[in-house]
């Protein structure tokens, strides 16, 4: 699909088509480059986790 990319976009009949393309790119990781600085997704998953139980414990947010 990719190499039909710009025919698609063209054509409205074809819209339902580009936007599965899109998300099975994003979905394997193919729209941006990943470089070995970037963290996992577990790891960001904790940060959040760890900085809203600080925000919560000072009273800034609600559970």
């Amino acid at each position: 699909m990719v190499e039909n990319f710009e025919v698609l976009s063209k054509d409205a009949a074809h819209i339902q088509e580009l936007k599965d393309l899109v998300l099975d790119m994003a979905f394997h990781g193919k729209l941006t480059n990943q470089t070995s600085e970037d963290e996992s997704g577990e790891l960001l998953l904790q940060r959040i986790k760890s900085k809203q139980e600080q925000l919560n414990k000072e009273g800034r947010i609600g559970k």
